[in-house]
Parts: C-alpha cells; sequence; structure tokens
C-alpha cells in the first residue's frame, strides 16, 4: 500500500495514452512463510523481484514462472505485431 502511489506513477509514465492499456504489466515477487500449522505468511512484496537463479529448482521454478506469466497475459506474435 506504502509504494502504490509510485508504482501508479511509473505506469502512467510508461503507457501514457490509453489507447493500448494492454502494452505493459508488472510481476511483483512475494516472500510468504509457512508457520508450524502450515498457515502462509506475506513477509514481503517485492516490487521488481530477482529471476537470477542459484539452483536448478530454482531456474525451473522461475521459468514456469516466466512462461505461465506470458500465458496469462496472452502474449502471441499477433499481439506483438499490433
Amino acid at each position: 500500500m506504502a509504494a502504490q502511489p509510485d508504482i501508479a506513477h511509473e505506469y502512467r509514465a510508461s503507457q501514457p495514452r490509453e489507447e493500448y492499456p494492454e502494452m505493459c504489466f508488472e510481476l511483483f515477487g512475494f516472500d510468504i512463510i509457512l508457520d508450524s500449522n502450515l498457515k502462509p505468511w506475506v513477509l514481503e512484496v517485492n516490487h521488481t523481484p530477482s529471476f537470477v537463479t542459484d539452483s536448478a529448482f530454482d531456474l525451473c521454478l522461475k521459468k514456469h514462472l516466466i512462461l505461465d506469466t506470458l500465458l496469462l497475459v496472452n502474449v502471441t506474435n499477433k499481439a506483438k505485431t499490433k
């Protein structure tokens, strides 16, 4: 909530015209910890998450995150051409 005004300003600066509202998006990183009852607690929300990989598991996880994100935003050759 504290960063929302800055993030909104960045969106307006990156996408000044309303004609193409789908031209940008942002992916946030959530740091979550599980307690002894497996209840999740949000520790932090990162405005610029790291995509550096330090292990095979990290690479697999982040690769699939990026692929799933691109599927969700419907990045197609037709959309890119537009």
